[in-house]
């Protein structure tokens, strides 16, 4: 898949992008802090992937 620099989805899911900061926690092991770290987050929160 192609992750998409900067779009953001409409309307936002601030409870499945909060669950997705968790997630990238766990993966990465840091708090998300660049553009790409959050397009990450919100690929998390919206790709319909589960655990």
């Amino acid at each position: 898949m192609i992750m998409a620099y900067g779009l953001r989805p409409e309307p936002r899911n601030t409870q499945s992008e909060s669950k997705a900061i968790g997630f990238f926690k766990g993966i990465f092991g840091y708090d998300p802090q660049s553009a790409l770290d959050w397009d990450v987050v919100r690929a998390i929160a919206y790709s319909g992937a589960t655990r």
